[in-house]
């Protein structure tokens, strides 16, 4: 099933990632590239298991 043919109440659009511009412009807070904090995680938790 894809989104799109998902029920639910309200519309959602076809591409619904987080734009995070005008956090940045305003308050100049910058978020890091959300795959170099996957890598981190994995990193920790790949020690945590050892």
């Amino acid at each position: 099933m894809t989104t799109a043919q998902y029920p639910t109440a309200a519309a959602r659009p076809a591409n619904s990632r987080l734009d995070c511009g005008l956090i940045a412009q305003v308050h100049g807070v910058v978020l890091p590239d959300w795959r170099a904090s996957l890598e981190t995680v994995l990193a920790r938790l790949e020690t945590q298991d050892a």
